[in-house]
């Protein structure tokens, strides 16, 4: 889990040194010293390494210069070291500049993980209906379960996009778990544990809403939810693609964000 304290101790720790390595650099002789070994039976020839004019000059120590070896192999290492510092500097204040639900977090070097989320927000609240959900049980066209990912199989890539949205916000969320009605069972989407209120969200993929077909199912799963109390806009939301663009990930996860109030 990510504790901020700890981080920017270390974060004080690497700058206070980084600060050292600067006054070092300052007061050391100009360039670097780098060695070349002609051969395996051969020593290495320490060759100064500087600037002239503008220009990179090589040469090897010789006579009087070589007592410069020393002052120019410490503040080679502390060039190095100076970098490696200035890489981990970089890191710790990129994660602490991180808000969980940053999709640029991305870029840094994967997604968020809920430990994450739960650091800056709290724990989500237990619920035990949740955790007794069965996932994958829709019975109906078994054979279009074939979409195989490292989140599991889904029945599409759309859905496969949305559930990626919800790995990335942190949020725990079951796949097509049973939703009994008084007259038939209904298997939504994602089932998804709210990480503030511990209820209980439905979250359905609706791509094919152009289909008349298609929006009349819907109307008629609408009234089925409602008779089992789950309702639009309250536990319920559809999330649909711009027909013209395909679905988008950027869009998926606002829409997310604004329905858990994150």
């Amino acid at each position: 889990m990510i504790n901020h304290e700890e981080i920017k101790a270390e974060l004080k720790t690497l700058e206070a040194l980084n600060r050292k390595i600067d006054k070092c650099l300052r007061q050391t002789v100009d360039g670097t010293v780098y060695f070349v070994q002609y051969s395996k039976n051969t020593k290495p020839v320490p060759y100064w390494n500087r600037m002239v004019d503008g220009k990179r000059v090589r040469k090897p120590l010789k006579g009087h210069e070589k007592n410069l070896l020393i002052p120019l192999k410490y503040k080679t290492f502390a060039l190095h070291l100076k970098r490696r510092v200035g890489d981990n500097i970089d890191v710790l204040k990129t994660i602490l500049r991180y808000k969980p639900f940053d999709t640029d977090f991305l870029s840094f070097g994967g997604e968020p993980f809920r430990e994450c989320r739960e650091y800056f927000w709290g724990s989500i609240p237990e619920n035990s209906e949740f955790e007794a959900l069965e996932e994958r049980q829709n019975p109906s066209h078994p054979e279009q379960l074939n979409v195989h990912t490292e989140l599991g199989v889904f029945r599409s890539r759309e859905e496969y996009i949305v559930a990626r949205a919800l790995t990335i916000l942190g949020l725990r969320f079951k796949y097509e778990s049973p939703l009994p009605t008084p007259y038939r069972y209904h298997y939504p989407d994602f089932a998804v544990l709210h990480p503030k209120t511990g209820k209980i969200v439905y979250i359905e993929y609706s791509g094919m809403l152009k289909n008349a077909e298609y929006r009349h199912s819907v109307l008629t799963r609408l009234k089925d939810y409602g008779d089992a109390g789950v309702y639009l806009g309250y536990n319920l939301f559809f999330i649909s693609t711009v027909f013209e663009d395909g679905i988008d990930m950027a869009s998926i996860l606002s829409m997310l964000k604004g329905i858990f109030e994150l």
